[in-house]
């Protein structure tokens, strides 16, 4: 945790003037004007993060997977984790014996071993530990296994992660209904949302980075405007705190890139603010950075050492399988150029483009460019050359799509950062209701299909190029539900939608009407109506696959969902 000090000191280039939200100094900077110390959060505040930390939660651990469905991303981790657990080794050759072969693997010598970066199993080897404290490895299937790191590491960071955008958007002095607005369609309109349940690294990633840039807050390095003699802790944080809030800052980065190859780079980025600061704090914050970063640096390349036989061999570069090889035993883990095909696809395309997948977030991403003066230099140059990086390295792979899944599910590491940019853009059009009110429907939009899709299958094939007409719409017609919290009580019907739709009508109603003080009908009508047209266009496009195959998909899932192990009717 990072802790941040406050000063009641107005930000240079904002004022304040009656009630509502206005542009303030040729920044445009948008600010609240109802006059409260930056950063201090009311009771009112605190009840309402409360109660949406809480109705966010239990979207989250709503609905899992079908017991049947086995996801090689998730098990290979797995396996690592027991592996270290219950062997005291890193080569996963025991519980590949034990639950099955898996196909995202790496050999070295006689040895196998995943092919992903160790952090993420590592996250889960207190957990797998502690319960088996109290039980043998025997009582553990992988299904169970899967599902316990699901719900018990990768919800909490899901949340973790709602919980970190609202406070950087507060940090930000943002509007309330901006930060409801966007901090909602972050974790739930959005694939962070199925994938803040799936034990892949991506989610991870990306709380991680919000983590550090917290830290970078609390630090005091993210101001937009500072004395050119300022001390480290002018306004923001006493030396010892400035520099435990670096270090902070640092071991969520070093974490970053331990969990993922990719977000190795990010972590350099990362270290941009600091070299704003002056003279001697740049130098302290530097190495309280890098000191935070090293543990994990280290443990890295130990990992590497021992698995593959030195510091700087990746798992990529021994790849099991000529198919994997092909996929990731080139470039930079398969990473070389990008091409017009991977760009169109990882923005407009229904089936994994942010467009359709995230709207605000796409959004945010064209406005980075534009929001140089409200973010400040610091801020703006970590959320756009992070950005710009994420986007270069997915487009430029192979595998851009992510094979079986939904969105743009490799972008997903920048998706806070892009958040920040579209809360900014909501707050800039208060003047503007109708683009407000767009950005609302766009939300309420995104929110629905992200929770369609959740409630019935989120990894599907990449050839399925209309997510909803190919199998998500017919799944649901024919009353396929993925298993829920609702069906451990009558079974896995399509009754179970009932409690989720109750849920989710509750977080569109914020979303729609939050803030609205003047014309509320007329708000809800404009977005709700912008909403139910988006969903009307997504639902006429006609199927990308050939009904033969579409009838082959329907029988699998039939075939998941009559033989589901986590739904015992009473």
């Amino acid at each position: 945790m990072c802790v941040v000090a406050h000063t009641a000191a107005p930000v240079p280039g904002l004022e304040t003037k009656g009630e509502g939200w206005e542009d303030a100094g040729r920044g445009g900077a948008v600010v609240q004007t109802v006059r409260r110390a930056r950063g201090r959060v009311t009771n009112e505040q605190r009840w309402r993060d409360t109660g949406l930390s809480a109705l966010v939660l239990i979207l989250l651990a709503y609905g899992w997977l079908f017991s049947g469905v086995s996801v090689p991303n998730e098990r290979t981790r797995v396996y690592l984790t027991v592996a270290l657990v219950d062997h005291g080794t890193a080569a996963i050759d025991a519980p590949m014996r034990r639950f099955g072969r898996v196909y995202d693997l790496a050999q070295a010598g006689e040895q196998h071993f995943t092919d992903k970066a160790p952090g993420a199993s590592l996250l889960a080897v207190p957990l797998y530990a502690l319960v088996r404290s109290w039980s043998a490895p025997e009582d553990w299937s992988i299904v169970d296994l899967s599902n316990l790191v699901r719900t018990w590491l990768m919800v909490p960071f899901g949340l973790a992660g709602f919980v970190l955008v609202r406070s950087l958007l507060r940090e930000l002095e943002l509007s309330e209904p901006a930060i409801d607005v966007s901090s909602l369609a972050f974790s739930l309109g959005t694939p962070m949302f199925h994938y803040s349940t799936a034990f892949y690294g991506h989610a991870l990633v990306a709380v991680m980075l919000l983590a550090a840039l917290r830290c970078l807050a609390a630090a005091g390095v993210l101001a937009r405007a500072r004395p050119a003699r300022s001390a480290p802790n002018d306004g923001h944080a006493r030396p010892g705190r400035f520099a435990a809030a670096l270090a902070g800052a640092g071991a969520c980065a070093g974490l970053a890139g331990l969990i993922e190859y990719q977000a190795i780079a990010l972590g350099l980025v990362l270290a941009l603010p600091i070299l704003f600061a002056p003279g001697r704090a740049r130098v302290v914050g530097l190495l309280a950075y890098a000191a935070g970063a090293l543990p994990f640096a280290a443990l890295l390349l130990h990992y590497n050492t021992s698995a593959f036989g030195g510091p700087f061999e990746l798992s990529y570069q021994h790849l099991v399988g000529s198919s994997l090889q092909e996929l990731h035993g080139f470039g930079l883990a398969g990473a070389t150029f990008p091409t017009r095909e991977s760009l169109q696809g990882l923005l407009y395309s229904q089936h994994r483009g942010l467009l359709f997948s995230a709207p605000l977030l796409t959004l945010g991403l064209f406005a980075l460019p534009f929001l140089l003066p409200r973010f400040g230099v610091a801020l703006w140059l970590v959320l756009t050359v992070a950005s710009v990086y994420f986007l270069y390295i997915v487009a430029s792979s192979s595998v851009w799509f992510g094979g079986w899944s939904f969105g743009p599910r490799l972008l997903i590491p920048i998706f806070g950062l892009l958040t920040l940019a579209a809360a900014a853009v909501f707050d800039r059009a208060a003047r503007r209701p109708a683009l407000q009110w767009c950005m609302r429907g766009a939300a309420v939009f995104s929110i629905l299909y992200q929770q369609a899709v959740q409630a019935s299958f989120p990894e599907l094939p990449p050839s399925y190029e209309r997510p909803w007409a190919d199998a998500i719409g017919p799944m649901l017609h024919a009353g396929i539900v993925s298993p829920n919290l609702a069906c451990k009580l009558w079974g896995l019907e399509r009754s179970n939608l009932i409690p989720l739709a109750i849920l989710v009508t509750v977080v569109l109603l914020i979303v729609a009407l939050r803030g609205a003080m003047q014309r509320r009908l007329l708000q809800a009508g404009a977005v709700l109506g912008l909403a139910a047209l988006l969903c009307a266009a997504l639902m006429s496009a006609s199927p990308s696959i050939a009904p033969k195959e579409q009838a082959g998909w329907l029988r699998l899932a039939t075939g998941w969902r009559a033989s589901e192990t986590r739904c015992l009717p009473p």
